[in-house]
């Protein structure tokens, strides 16, 4: 009786620590367990999207910082879908590690109405890198974007990478 017990405190001990090394692995990615409920719960569908809309006063922002940076930048983008239009109404510049004229790495964007990023490709092309859709099909996200020129995206959902989506930039109110 007394060695069953002992495994009993034993297997209660591993899943102890097993429950520690899991929440010190989500506290060191910075993951907080509402990242989670509305990674799961979010209601924003790219099947469901049929055009996209981004702000004027946003489209401004992107296009000044394309026509002054020579490296390559990234913006968290936000926003909220509505009768199939998927508005994006805000942006939030992450944290940059590292970057130069080709690649960057970056603080994991985060928040409830969060849809994906948006990144510069100076070289005026729209299309996504290779490393670009990796990096896209890694997050989960609804959108990528990439700005390259002035008022002039690349927006991808999540269905199909090679196909760009239609937009049109106009103030949200």
């Amino acid at each position: 009786m007394v060695k069953r017990e002992g495994s009993y405190l034993m297997l209660s001990i591993y899943t102890i620590l097993l429950l520690l090394l899991f929440i010190s692995i989500f506290a060191w990615s910075g993951i907080t367990p509402e990242d989670i409920y509305y990674k799961f719960n979010n209601p924003i569908s790219y099947n469901n999207v049929v055009s996209i809309v981004v702000d004027d006063d946003i489209n401004t922002i992107l296009s000044t910082r394309f026509n002054s940076d020579n490296k390559e930048f990234i913006y968290c983008i936000y926003g909220y879908e509505e009768e199939g239009i998927l508005y994006i109404n805000e942006i939030k510049e992450t944290n940059v590690f590292k970057t130069n004229a080709t690649a960057l790495s970056y603080e994991q964007c985060k928040g409830r109405t969060l849809l994906g990023t948006i990144h510069n490709h100076q070289t005026g092309n729209c299309d996504l890198s290779i490393m670009d859709a990796y990096s896209f099909g890694s997050t989960g996200e609804t959108l990528i974007g990439v700005i390259c020129g002035k008022s002039k995206y690349g927006l991808y959902g999540t269905d199909n990478v090679n196909n760009v989506l239609g937009y049109e930039i106009k103030d949200i109110q």
